[in-house]
């Protein structure tokens, strides 16, 4: 960890007067330790260091499109006003028996199979898997793409979102790990 003073300098051009602030930073960086020898070596609290901070506009500019786009949506008013009797937040009157995975819980295969009932219905409907941590949220959306993307045809897709990019790339994750799953139960049956 490095911890000391720094002086931060804050100009848009070069002909400005630049705006100047001294501030206490603590910097903790994650390297070997031969990179950690030669950073000692050319960095210390006495010395000037440039610091970029790196970050991507895209994350902000889609929630901007999003936003300005909602209102093209048809069901944007049940999103922003729902109702109880609004058919899009209503469970499909269907039933599907087909989903046993005895490494889930009830709710868990309940919410599968509301999921995959909600997919065949003709009304379009919202699912949302929410919850606190550790309890497979992830596993649990794993296995609804894996039963929807059996039965996806031409016109329909499947969105997926997450809060965060790790977030989705650990749902994608657990995606790929359902589908490697699948292959070798696959495997397995066709070598027996």
């Amino acid at each position: 960890m490095i911890d000391g003073t720094w002086t931060i300098v804050q100009s848009k051009k070069k002909e400005d007067k630049p705006t100047v602030r001294e501030t206490r930073l603590q910097i903790e960086i994650y390297i070997s330790g031969e990179c950690y020898n030669v950073f000692l070596k050319d960095h210390n609290v006495n010395k000037f260091m440039n610091i970029k901070r790196l970050t991507s506009l895209t994350p902000i500019k889609r929630h901007i499109t999003a936003i300005t786009n909602l209102s093209e949506w048809l069901q944007y008013k049940s999103l922003l006003a729902p109702t109880l009797n609004d058919p899009y937040y209503q469970v499909a009157e269907q039933s599907d028996g087909t989903i046993e995975d005895h490494s889930f819980s009830h709710e868990q295969t309940k919410a599968i199979k509301i999921a995959v009932n909600m997919f065949d219905d003709i009304q379009e409907r919202f699912f949302l898997i929410d919850g606190p941590t550790s309890i497979s949220k992830s596993k649990t959306v794993a296995h609804v793409v894996g039963h929807l993307l059996k039965k996806l045809d031409g016109d329909k897709e499947i969105l997926i979102c997450a809060p965060s990019n790790t977030a989705h790339y650990e749902l994608m994750k657990k995606i790929l790990d359902y589908f490697n799953q699948i292959n070798q139960t696959i495997q397995g049956k066709i070598q027996k």
